[in-house]
């Protein structure tokens, strides 16, 4: 029972902890948008999501290799 306690007070504090940054860095206007802004650069900090440069270079690989193909 006081891992599960112990799970649930650490969760709660990462979820306040996110809050907090969201207010620290962007302030309270629009607070959704920068909450979902924040998450997202998140994501891309803990490479769980590709950066937008990221997915600009699989896209010129993919076209040079459709290019490669297409002159054999």
């Amino acid at each position: 029972m006081a891992l599960l306690r112990n799970a649930f007070w650490i969760a709660l504090f990462a979820i306040f902890t996110f809050l907090f940054v969201v207010l620290f860095e962007y302030g309270t206007t629009n607070y959704v948008e920068n909450a979902k802004l924040e998450y997202k650069d998140m994501r891309v900090f803990f490479k769980l999501d590709k950066t937008e440069e990221e997915i600009a270079q699989e896209k010129e690989k993919a076209a040079k290799a459709a290019e490669k193909a297409a002159q054999q």
